[in-house]
């Protein structure tokens, strides 16, 4: 099992690893790790042993999903800063030509053509998902301090998420 670290915490965790932001990183992990587990000097810290900042936490859980990717028109597109800044592009290219193309590389590492309409939905899609987890961040942060876990952080964070 692999797990993917931001800032020494677990944000995900696959059979395999697949491409990532560079400010990502993968290392073996244990097979009952999740995410919101602390990786520390090689170590594994699940979040029941350890106190947390709830904002903190907090904020850390909307950047892990802020980048994690969305699903739309059934592939996986990165959402990380760096492929935001592409998708504008593309946007600005596909709304002055509607004969636009582009050919982009899903997050399974498949390539995929758009056509300018639906380029342009593609980066909708993106900023959309990333406003989602700012909204859900805004709100679970008005009632932060009564949580004390990291796992009623998350919970709360995706509940949120799901309402929007």
């Amino acid at each position: 099992m692999k797990a993917l670290i931001h800032n020494q915490t677990v944000i995900d965790t696959a059979a395999e690893e697949f491409p990532v932001a560079p400010e990502l990183t993968w290392a073996d992990c244990p097979d009952d790790c999740v995410p919101g587990w602390q990786y520390q000097n090689g170590a594994y810290i699940p979040p029941a042993l350890r106190a947390i900042d709830p904002a903190a936490s907090l904020a850390a859980y909307r950047y892990q999903q802020e980048n994690a990717g969305v699903m739309h028109d059934g592939r996986r597109l990165q959402t990380h800063r760096d492929a935001r800044a592409d998708w504008i592009g593309v946007y600005i290219q596909a709304s002055v030509n509607p004969s636009y193309t582009v050919q982009w590389k899903t997050m399974d590492g498949t390539f995929t053509d758009f056509n300018a309409e639906e380029a342009k939905t593609a980066a909708l899609a993106v900023q959309a998902h990333v406003q989602k987890c700012f909204l859900a961040e805004a709100a679970v942060l008005a009632y932060a301090d009564t949580l004390t876990t990291a796992e009623q952080v998350t919970t709360a964070f995706d509940t949120e998420f799901a309402s929007l």
